[in-house]
C-alpha cells in the first residue's frame, strides 16, 4: 500500500506541477496500473485521493478539480470512496476555499445524479459501508455545513446549498443505530441538534435532521435521554450562565443598563423598542445572562438607569411626561415579565420578589439622592420622612412607583407600606368601584369602553384611565382594538374623528408607543384607505375630509416613531404604503397617463381657474384619494410656473391654496410643503413665489399640526441657511412669523453651530463623558449610523473607546462598545458587529501594529478583545431567546464567532494573535464557541 501511494502521489504531484491534462494524468495511471504494480482497486482510489488531497490546500485551482472529475469519470476512484476522503479533508483549515469546496461538492452531485442511482446508498455512501462509517460521515458533513458560514461570500461561489443536498443523501443512507453506544448516540445527537438549532439551511436538510434526531431519541432511550437533557441544561447554565466573568466589573455600574434602557425607550413604538415585548424580554435577559450580577443587583442597576435617566430629561426640561409613563408605567410590566422568566435560571424556591425589595431597600438607603431628582419641584419643597426620603404623597414619584410595582406583585404590601404608608389607605377612584363591582381595573374600563359609543366620552374615559399608570396597558390594547373594529367596519366617520383625537393627544400617542407596536395602527389606517369607496358615499366631501384625517395619522406615526422602511400586514395581506410616502417630485402632464392627464387637468381647472365654480362632488367621487396625494405637488408647481407667466395673477394663485387649509385637501400637504422647500433651495433668488406660498400655508391657522410636525425640520433648516439670507431679506420673508407657527408642535430650538459630521462624534464623547460621571449614558445608535453611515461610525467609536481606555477608563469603554458591537438596530441599519469584524477590525490591527507604547498596545489589545468576545457572548444569549435579529439577514453568533476567529488567523497583523489570545482566554468563549477555536 505505502509503494502504491508514494507512486501515486508522485505520478499526481508531477503532473500537476508540469502542467499535463488531466487526460496525460490519467494515462500515466493507467500505464501504471497495466503494469501491474497498482495494487488492488481500493488501495488505488485510496492514494489517488490521498494525492489529490494533498495537494488542494496549497494548490486550490480548477485543474485539480479537473483531474478529481477524469478520475471518477474513468473509474479509478469509486465516488464513495472519493466522498469518505473529500469529507474528512474539508476539516483541514487550508482547505477552507470557498472555489474548491464548492466546486467539489457540485462535482460530487453531479457524478451521483449521472449514474442514475435511485438512492444514494452505492453512489454517494458504499453498499458495505457499516453504520458507524456512515456516522461519521454525517459527522463530517455537519462541520462542513458549519465550515460553509465561515466561508468568504462570492458571487460567484455559494457552497452551502450544495453542501446541504450532499448531507441530505448521507442522512438517507444512515441504517439501524439499535447497535450503536449510548455515548456515540449522545455525541451524534449533541452535534446535530446543535447545528439543526443554531444555523440557517434549506427545508430538506432540517427534515432530514429532524428524522435522524428522532430516531438517536429512540435509541438513547428515556431514562438517558432525561439524564442527558439534565447535563446539557447544567453545562448551558455554567457555560452561558451569569458567572461567567469575560471581564472585570461587568455590571457594576449604570452603563450597560443605562445604554439599553434608552435604546428601548428612544426606539418605541419599532420592533426594537420597549413597545416590542418579546424583543425587550430578550434584551434584559441578554444583558443579565451575559453579567455576573444577582437578579437583586440587575433590577438594582435597571431603576437607577431609568430614575438618571428621567432625572436628566427634567434638567433638560424635554419628554418628563414621557419618561415618568415609561418607569411608571412600562417598566413594571417589563420587570414582572423578565422576572417570571428568570425564575428557573434562580433554582427550585427562589422567590423574585424578594430580589425586587432587595433593589428597592438599596435605592431607599444608598440612592435616595437619584429618587429626590425624580420628584416634581412642588413634591421635593415637601416634608421628607426618614432617612431623608422624599413623602410618598399620592401624587409623588415614589408613591407611584411602589403603587406600580405592588399592583403588578412585584413587592409585597408590608414592605411597600414601610415606605408609602398611605398605600394602607386602600383603594380609591376607579379601583374602589371595580373592587365593588367585583371587577378587575382593566375589566371595568373595558365594559365602559366597550359599551360607550360617543367618541368624545369614550375619549374622556381613556383619559381618565391614563392617570393611573397601572391601567397604561389596558388603555393602549383597548385603543388599538377600538382602531383595528373601525378600520375593518370601513366606519369613516369615527374613523376619521378617533385620528384626529389621536393625532392631537401627545400623551395618549406615547403612551400607544411604550406599550404597543405603532405598526399595527399604520397597517389598518392603511387597510381602510384602500379599501374604502368614495363612489358611493353620499357626502363625498366629509368622506374624503375625514380619510384624510386617517391619512395624516399614519403618516404622523411613520414620520415621528420612523417606522419606514418596514412592511404593514394585516390578516397576511400586505398594505400598499403609497400613503406614507412624502412625494414631492413634480410631474409633466404629457409624463401621466391619459387617465392621470384628464384627472390632472379637472383638479388644475377646479382650483386654478378664476372661472372656476369650486371643487364638485363628481369630481371628488371620481378621484382616488392616492392620486390626489401623488398629484398635488405637480398642481402647486404648474400653478406657480403659470403665476410666473402671468398666465394666472397671485389672487387666482392664493385662492387655490386655501383650499389646501381646509379639511379637504390639507390632508395632501407633506408632499406639497417638501416640494416648495426643494425648490426653494434649487432656484434661491428666483423663489418669490414658492416663498409666498410657503409662508401662507405654513402661517395659516388652517395648517394642520401634522403636518407642521413632519415638515417643520426641514423648513427650520431652510431658514437656517445662510446662503438664503439676501432671498429672505430680498422678499421680506416672515421668518419670526413661520417660527411662531412651528412653536405650536416644536419647542425652542438653540442654534445648533456644530458642523453635521460632528454631530456623531460629540455624541461619542459624551457618552464616555457621562460614564465617568456615573450617569446613565444616553447614545442613539441608529442616529449616528443615519449621520455617518456604520463604517465611519464604528471607526469613530473605537477611536474614542481606545482614548478613553488609555485614560484608565477601560470598564466603561468595554461596556459602550460591547452594547454597540450586539445591539440589535431597526431597519434598514444593518448589524454592526459583521461590519466591525470585516471592516474595522483590519484597520485596528494595523494601528496596533504601529503604536510605539507598549502599555498603551497592551491595554487596547485587552479593551478589543474583551469587547469582541463580549459582545459574542451577548449577541448569543439575545439569540437563544429571540430569533429577530435573523429577520435582517445577520449572521448567528457561532457564524460570527468563527468569522472573527478566522480574521485573526488569517490577519497578517503581529498584534492579531494577541487579539485572538484575549478573545479565546474567555471561558464563555471556549464553552459557547468551541468549534470556532479549533479552527484557530
Amino acid at each position: 500500500m505505502s509503494d502504491t501511494r508514494a507512486v501515486v502521489d508522485k505520478i499526481t504531484r508531477a503532473s500537476f506541477l508540469s502542467g499535463a491534462s488531466s487526460a496525460k494524468w490519467i494515462s500515466f495511471l493507467q500505464t501504471y496500473e497495466h503494469e501491474g504494480a497498482s495494487g488492488i482497486p481500493d488501495e488505488r482510489a485510496s492514494a489517488i485521493c490521498g494525492a489529490l488531497f494533498s495537494l488542494f490546500p496549497s494548490y486550490p485551482s480548477e485543474a485539480l478539480v479537473d483531474y478529481s472529475r477524469h478520475a471518477l469519470v474513468n473509474d479509478l476512484v469509486p465516488l464513495s470512496s472519493f466522498v469518505v476522503h473529500f469529507l474528512r479533508a474539508a476539516r483541514n483549515p487550508m482547505m477552507h476555499n470557498t472555489a474548491t469546496i464548492d466546486l467539489l461538492v457540485r462535482l460530487i452531485l453531479e457524478r451521483h445524479y449521472a449514474n442514475h442511482q435511485l438512492t444514494a446508498l452505492g453512489s454517494v455512501v458504499a453498499f458495505n459501508e457499516p453504520v458507524l462509517g456512515v456516522l461519521a460521515m454525517v459527522q463530517d458533513g455537519l462541520w462542513l455545513v458549519r465550515t460553509a458560514y465561515t466561508l468568504p461570500i462570492s458571487s460567484f461561489h455559494q457552497p452551502l446549498q450544495p453542501i446541504c443536498q450532499l448531507l441530505v443523501l448521507i442522512l438517507s443512507c444512515v441504517g439501524d443505530m439499535s447497535h450503536i453506544s449510548t455515548n456515540d448516540a449522545v455525541t451524534y445527537y449533541t452535534e446535530a441538534s446543535d447545528v439543526l438549532h443554531t444555523l440557517t439551511f434549506q427545508t430538506d436538510l432540517r427534515h432530514s435532521l429532524d428524522m435522524f434526531l428522532v430516531a438517536l431519541n429512540l435509541v438513547l432511550g428515556d431514562e438517558a435521554k432525561v439524564a442527558r437533557e439534565t447535563d446539557l441544561i447544567h453545562a448551558m447554565q455554567m457555560a452561558i450562565g451569569r458567572y461567567d466573568i469575560v471581564a472585570p466589573g461587568v455590571g457594576s455600574d449604570l452603563v450597560s443598563s443605562g445604554l439599553i434602557v434608552y435604546h428601548l425607550l428612544i426606539h418605541r413604538g419599532r420592533t426594537v423598542g420597549c413597545g416590542n415585548d418579546a424583543h425587550s424580554l430578550a434584551m434584559l435577559l441578554a444583558l443579565f445572562r451575559s453579567t455576573p450580577s444577582t437578579l437583586a443587583g440587575f433590577c438594582t442597576q435597571i431603576l437607577l438607569a431609568a430614575f438618571d435617566i428621567l432625572a436628566q430629561a427634567m434638567a433638560r426640561k424635554s419628554s418628563v411626561l414621557l419618561h415618568r409613563d415609561f418607569i411608571l408605567g412600562r417598566l413594571p410590566r417589563l420587570l414582572k415579565t423578565f422576572t417570571a422568566e428568570v425564575q428557573s435560571d434562580l433554582g427550585e424556591g427562589a422567590d423574585p420578589t424578594e430580589a425586587l425589595q432587595a433593589a428597592i431597600t438599596e435605592i431607599f438607603t444608598n440612592h435616595v439622592d437619584k429618587l429626590n431628582k425624580c420628584e416634581d419641584p412642588v413634591e421635593s419643597a415637601a416634608e421628607t420622612g426618614p432617612q431623608d426620603r422624599p413623602a410618598a404623597t399620592s401624587t409623588s414619584f415614589i408613591f407611584c412607583l411602589l403603587k406600580s410595582l405592588l399592583d403588578l406583585d412585584l413587592i409585597r404590601q408590608p414592605f411597600a407600606l414601610l415606605y408609602a404608608p398611605t398605600l394602607a389607605d386602600g383603594p380609591k377612584g376607579a379601583q374602589l368601584e371595580a373592587m365593588e363591582l367585583g371587577l378587575s381595573p382593566e375589566q371595568l374600563l373595558e365594559q365602559k369602553l366597550a359599551s360607550t359609543v360617543a367618541l368624545d366620552e369614550w375619549k374622556s374615559l381613556v383619559d381618565r384611565a391614563a392617570q393611573d399608570y397601572a391601567l397604561h396597558r389596558c388603555v393602549a390594547d383597548l385603543t388599538l382594538k377600538k382602531f383595528a373594529s373601525l378600520s375593518r367596519s370601513l366606519d369613516v366617520d369615527q374613523l376619521g374623528t378617533l385620528c384626529k383625537l389621536l393625532s392631537l393627544d401627545d400623551r395618549l400617542l406615547e403612551i400607544l408607543s411604550l406599550h404597543t407596536s405603532l405598526r399595527d395602527f399604520v397597517a389598518y389606517g392603511l387597510l381602510f384607505l384602500e379599501d374604502f369607496d368614495y363612489e358611493t358615499v353620499g357626502d363625498p366631501q366629509s368622506a374624503v375630509t375625514l380619510s384624510g384625517e386617517v391619512v395624516l395619522f399614519v403618516q404622523l406615526l411613520t414620520y415621528r416613531y420612523q417606522l419606514k422602511p418596514c412592511r404593514f400586514v394585516v390578516d397576511e395581506r400586505e398594505c400598499k404604503t403609497i400613503y406614507l410616502s412624502t412625494i414631492y417630485q413634480t410631474l409633466r402632464p404629457s409624463t401621466l397617463s391619459p387617465e392621470d392627464r384628464t384627472l390632472f387637468q379637472a383638479w388644475s381647472s377646479a382650483l386654478f381657474d378664476k372661472s372656476s365654480e369650486g371643487i364638485e362632488d363628481n369630481l371628488l367621487r371620481m378621484t382616488n384619494p392616492e392620486k390626489l396625494l401623488y398629484l398635488a405637488p405637480s398642481l402647486f408647481s404648474q400653478a406657480i410656473a403659470a403665476t410666473l407667466t402671468r398666465a394666472i395673477d397671485l389672487d387666482v394663485l392664493k385662492s387655490g391654496v386655501s383650499y389646501f387649509l381646509g379639511g379637504l385637501l390639507n390632508w395632501t400637504l407633506v408632499g406639497v410643503l417638501n416640494y416648495l422647500i426643494a425648490d426653494i433651495n434649487r432656484a434661491g433668488f428666483n423663489a418669490l413665489c414658492q416663498f409666498e406660498v410657503l409662508q401662507s400655508i405654513f402661517a395659516s391657522p388652517g395648517c394642520p399640526k401634522t403636518v407642521l410636525q413632519i415638515c417643520g425640520h426641514s423648513l427650520l433648516r431652510l431658514l437656517s441657511d445662510r446662503k438664503l439670507e439676501h432671498v429672505k431679506q430680498r422678499y421680506k420673508v416672515n421668518d419670526t412669523g413661520i417660527r411662531q407657527a412651528l412653536s405650536r408642535v416644536f419647542p425652542p430650538q438653540k442654534e445648533i453651530k456644530t458642523p453635521w459630521p460632528n454631530v456623531a462624534r460629540n455624541a461619542v464623547q459624551e457618552v464616555i463623558a457621562m460614564s465617568r460621571a456615573g450617569s446613565a449614558p444616553l447614545l442613539n445608535i441608529s442616529s449616528c449610523v443615519n449621520t455617518l453611515g456604520p463604517i465611519q461610525f464604528l471607526a469613530l467609536l473605537w477611536e474614542g473607546l481606545s482614548l478613553a481606555a488609555s485614560n484608565g477608563e477601560h470598564s466603561s469603554a468595554r461596556q459602550i462598545g460591547v452594547f454597540c458591537l450586539a445591539a440589535v438596530l431597526p431597519k434598514p441599519h444593518p448589524p454592526l458587529l459583521p461590519i466591525f469584524i470585516n471592516n474595522t477590525l483590519p484597520s485596528i490591527l494595523t494601528n496596533l501594529d504601529a503604536q510605539i507604547h507598549q502599555q498603551t498596545q497592551s491595554n487596547h489589545i485587552e479593551l478589543l478583545g474583551e469587547m469582541l468576545a463580549t459582545a459574542l457572548f451577548r449577541f448569543l444569549h439575545f439569540e437563544r431567546v429571540s430569533q429577530s435579529h435573523m429577520d435582517s439577514g445577520s449572521r448567528s453568533s457561532t457564524q460570527l464567532a468563527r468569522m472573527l476567529t478566522s480574521a485573526l488567523t488569517r490577519s497578517s497583523s503581529s498584534t492579531a494573535p494577541l487579539v485572538l489570545q484575549r478573545v479565546i482566554s474567555s471561558p464563555g468563549f471556549v464553552s459557547n464557541f468551541p468549534g470556532s477555536i479549533s479552527t484557530t
